[in-house]
């Protein structure tokens, strides 16, 4: 019994001024405005402006948490629609208005993107040549593979890339004078189309 005694003393004096500050009937202030208490709830009103306020940041969360996916899922449309680009065709986008309509591409990069279906070709071979040159090799979320060119592994003096797709057996040991990286998704008829 003492112990117990105890616990309600110090649960009684520890949060005095939060009890104080919560209404049991009453409004609160919040980012969301004033939200109704009755009688230690909140009232329907509130709890369908809380409701509203946790829809709305989920949908941000899948917005952004889905802008790599959809992005790279529109430029591969774009690829194909537009310029009939196919397997291994690199598309070139230079300037701002090569870009437009593009989800995630910076405004003063220029690109250079292909949408190879390494399920249906196999294991890739990307060269890049030595030179002053930045790049990288992206999965279709965006996810970086590895940089290349200055950047990458080999520091611009020229290289070649050995890209395994998500179900290529491990290749050991790597073929002397390749980089290889393991992509984990494969960009075959995104979105269906």
């Amino acid at each position: 019994m003492k112990t117990r005694s105890t616990l309600l003393c110090l649960a009684a004096t520890a949060f005095p001024v939060l009890s104080q500050d919560l209404p049991t009937t009453g409004t609160i202030d919040s980012r969301l405005g004033k939200l109704e208490i009755e009688n230690g709830f909140p009232s329907q009103s509130t709890v369908q402006k809380l409701y509203d306020d946790l829809d709305f940041q989920r949908a941000c969360q899948a917005y952004l948490w889905a802008l790599p996916y959809t992005s790279m899922g529109e430029w591969q449309r774009e690829q194909k629609e537009t310029f009939g680009a196919g397997n291994f065709d690199f598309v070139d986008y230079l300037d701002y208005k090569d870009k437009l309509g593009l989800l995630t591409a910076n405004a003063t990069t220029p690109y250079s993107m292909a949408f190879p279906n390494i399920e249906k070709t196999g294991p890739m071979v990307v060269e890049v040549p030595a030179g002053a040159m930045a790049g990288g090799i992206l999965d279709f979320w965006q996810r970086p593979m590895t940089d290349c060119g200055q950047t990458g592994p080999e520091k611009g003096a020229g290289a070649k890339f050995l890209i395994l797709g998500p179900n290529d057996k491990d290749i050991t040991p790597a073929p002397k004078g390749y980089y290889v990286f393991r992509s984990a998704t494969n960009p075959k008829d995104s979105f269906g189309r």
